[in-house]
């Protein structure tokens, strides 16, 4: 008995990978790839378990007829032996399967850098250049489809994500199965199974020594929530599944009722805005108006991935008065409303890697730089304006719209005591601001003949306030 064990064990294993196999034939089936056509597939590939297995999979099931490659992405933020360890790794790995590989290598510092330009997360900073490099794969190489090895654990952590950040409706659909030639078969099966399916073939895979890195928070949830889950309620995640589907049947509808809406609304893009009618507009239901400026942002001309709208901007925007004449301004776009026409379009002074500059108006939200800023009237401050900013407030007794907010520039003074006055470079040396010089925010009047600078906020940054008292 005990000789047949290694056998029965070889034919469990076989039995497994051929399921494992079908369940990614039926992934690539459900996001529209037909396997019986010739194509160009390509397979993304970091050396983790995940796309590891994906490529060894798809080296099984793709008929001779199609042409499969892979493409890998050395990020260069790790050390240089880990981050391009992995990608020797997956060459090595696309060679012993007879496959291309096409290898990216990013320059060192390059993610850091967009991450100190943008305001980005290093997460997401590294996510657009690597999709950058997948562009440039899914052209070159002439590919039809491009395969991702998301899977069921990355689907749930998603939307616990999103659930856990104040997600709306279509956030917690979680990670969608096909996106224009993206496509991710895996999104059915566990990590356990993946695992295990390489396990039983003797195939290695490259570890991630940052998926330790709690303080990132997919890995909270993956390594913190997830066990605590597991451990105290069984059957968690068929429920996370079961809500996303569900959120999919809210999202359809809303998405029908959308359309009708612009069309009540004659919603239209005209030169670099988009517009509507601001009275039909107000009779829509709130979630439609909030919806409609989504839409109308996603419209603008240049509109990225990367431009972040809080949720919580549209929502005060769609709760505004319905008459007259008002403009609010955040994360670089801007929405008004003249009349009967509500518009939405690229607010002036985004931020830019040199400073930034921004005409206030009247009351309302405006970014300058990675500060959001609030513009207000202050009630328990006899009428004061105030600027808000996170934790911080500044008050303004004497300033009038309309005004500027703006970063340094050459020659700038403020006001001191005694009718003398500072040089803002040399109050910014003292502070001892590097290169957050640029980021400070100074408040520049309009109502005076000479527009003398009336404040330097330095407190976001943890500095000192300058207010000039008239």
């Amino acid at each position: 008995m005990p000789a047949l064990l290694p056998a029965f064990f070889m034919a469990a294993s076989s039995d497994f990978v051929q399921v494992f196999d079908s369940l990614v034939a039926g992934g690539l089936a459900s996001c529209g790839v037909d396997l019986s056509s010739p194509m160009t597939l390509g397979v993304a590939v970091s050396g983790g378990a995940d796309s590891i297995s994906l490529l060894t999979s798809l080296s099984h099931i793709v008929p001779p007829h199609s042409r499969l490659l892979a493409v890998t992405v050395n990020h260069n933020i790790r050390e240089e032996s880990e981050t391009a360890g992995d990608a020797d790794f997956v060459e090595a790995r696309c060679a012993s399967l007879g496959l291309e590989c096409r290898r990216y290598d990013i320059a060192r510092g390059l993610i850091k850098d967009a991450v100190r330009r943008g305001g980005l997360s290093l997460e997401d900073a590294a996510r657009n250049a690597r999709y950058s490099c997948f562009e440039r794969f899914i052209e070159e190489c002439h590919v039809d489809f491009l395969a991702l090895a998301h899977n069921r654990g990355d689907q749930m952590e998603t939307v616990l994500m999103r659930f856990l950040s104040g997600g709306d409706v279509e956030s917690l659909l979680g990670i969608k199965g096909r996106r224009d030639r993206y496509v991710r078969p895996l999104l059915g099966i566990p990590r356990a199974d993946i695992e295990r399916y390489l396990g039983v073939q003797g195939i290695s895979h490259r570890t991630d020594a940052t998926n330790a890195d709690n303080g990132l928070l997919r890995n909270r949830i993956r390594n913190v929530l997830v066990p605590l889950l597991d451990e105290g309620f069984p059957g968690w995640d068929k429920a996370v599944l079961a809500l996303s589907e569900k959120m999919g049947n809210v999202a359809e509808l809303l998405n029908l009722e959308l359309e009708a809406a612009k069309d009540r609304c004659r919603f239209r893009l005209e030169g670099n805005r988009v517009v509507m009618g601001g009275e039909q507009f107000f009779r829509e239901a709130k979630a439609l108006r909030i919806r409609l400026l989504f839409a109308a942002a996603s419209r603008l001309p240049h509109s990225t991935d990367a431009i972040r709208i809080p949720y919580s901007f549209f929502s005060r925007m769609a709760e505004l008065s319905p008459a007259g004449t008002w403009s609010h301004s955040c994360a670089g776009v801007r929405v008004s409303l003249c009349g009967t026409v509500l518009s939405v379009e690229r607010a002036q002074g985004i931020p830019s890697a040199r400073g930034f500059c921004l005409l206030v108006r009247g009351e309302g939200t405006y970014d300058a730089a990675e500060l959001e800023i609030c513009v207000s009237r202050s009630a328990t401050a006899g009428g004061q304006l105030s600027l808000a900013s996170g934790n911080s407030t500044l008050l303004l007794p004497d300033l009038h719209f309309p005004f500027i907010i703006r970063s340094r520039q050459p020659g700038d003074r403020l006001a001191a005591e005694g009718g003398s006055s500072r040089s803002v470079a040399s109050i910014l040396d003292g502070w001892k601001c590097g290169e957050r010089k640029d980021r400070i925010p100074l408040v520049q009047r309009l109502d005076l003949p000479d527009q003398p600078l009336a404040a330097m906020w330095g407190d976001p940054f943890g500095f000192k306030n300058w207010v000039v008292k008239y």
